[in-house]
């Protein structure tokens, strides 16, 4: 079974052709697609504000959203933390073929 896995992360890096794709369109902010539960039930949505360093939380605002969610925010950061030791496990023998130089 051939199966490809595509994935956006922060700051709108992607990888694979639909992740790339959907990026390209500028049809959709990377914040908007990971709604969270918050302590009074409501979704809500983390998105970057689009002035200062991507990396600094102050740069980001906090929006309701009326769609429906279903995992709260430590949730979320605890998913795409497994997701990504997955998926360095998996290309860290290419990481290796790399820092051989055989590219």
């Amino acid at each position: 079974m051939n199966v490809n896995v595509d994935l956006i992360g922060a700051g709108g890096r992607a990888q694979g052709s639909v992740a790339n794709e959907f990026l390209a369109q500028g049809r959709t902010d990377v914040g908007t697609m990971r709604p969270w539960l918050g302590d009074d039930g409501r979704p809500y949505v983390t998105v970057y504000s689009g002035k200062g360093d991507v990396k600094d939380p102050k740069n980001y605002q906090v929006m309701p959203i009326n769609t429906n969610a279903t995992l709260r925010r430590d949730e979320w950061k605890t998913l795409d933390d497994a997701l990504m030791l997955a998926a360095r496990q998996r290309l860290g023998g290419a990481q290796d073929l790399i820092d051989n130089g055989l590219v």
